[in-house]
């Protein structure tokens, strides 16, 4: 998505209703995700679900599972799938994107895990020897892309984060969410959770 479009789209947000910014967001997703793959087993959408899925079977806020679902929106707003040419040739920093697109409307206990999550993936993968065995093709592929192993004063920095925990268990989820024919509820079904983590 150029940037004349994430504009366009954030001039739409900023004037919508809480039912109308959700349905927009929502349709991000359901829309760009259904037919955009980060790994070849599922969709953005899919993967999507199955993560913000696991937050709500784990009794996480209504923050989390929002922080959940969205997590990999900025794959979405920067075009970022395997179909792309150049797609794992550059970082895009979809973490970062996200965050900051998201921080207009929701709080730091959305937005900062999701920012945090490409690094803790790197952190588990540090901390965990068998950690970077378990992740999917895709998330292997952009590992050393994203910068590697973490050493002992970035991972003591990391800990030491507010946003730290929340980090963690959102990439913990999001690594277990990448199940191909595995059922989810449907976008909708999350929208009562967004709706209560607007700023």
């Amino acid at each position: 998505m150029q940037l004349d479009k994430i504009q366009s789209l954030e001039n739409k947000l900023n004037s919508a209703s809480i039912i109308e910014r959700t349905n927009v967001l929502c349709e991000i997703i359901d829309q760009r995700g259904s037919c955009s793959f980060y790994d070849e087993e599922i969709t953005q959408l899919q993967h999507a679900l199955q993560c913000a899925t696991l937050a709500k079977e784990n009794n996480e806020s209504d923050k989390f599972i929002t922080a959940s679902l969205f997590h990999d929106l900025g794959h979405m707003l920067t075009g970022e799938d395997v179909n792309s040419h150049d797609f794992l040739n550059n970082d895009k920093y979809h973490e970062n994107v996200a965050a900051s697109f998201l921080s207009k409307y929701f709080p730091e206990e959305v937005t900062y895990p999701i920012k945090m999550h490409v690094i803790a993936k790197r952190y588990l993968c540090s901390v965990q020897s068998d950690y970077y065995d378990g992740l999917s093709d895709g998330s292997k592929r952009s590992f050393k892309l994203q910068g590697g192993y973490l050493n002992k004063d970035a991972i003591r920095k990391l800990e030491s984060h507010k946003y730290f925990e929340d980090a963690v268990r959102l990439r913990k989820y999001d690594d277990n969410a990448k199940i191909r024919g595995k059922k989810t509820e449907a976008i909708s079904f999350f929208h009562p959770f967004i709706k209560k983590s607007y700023i």
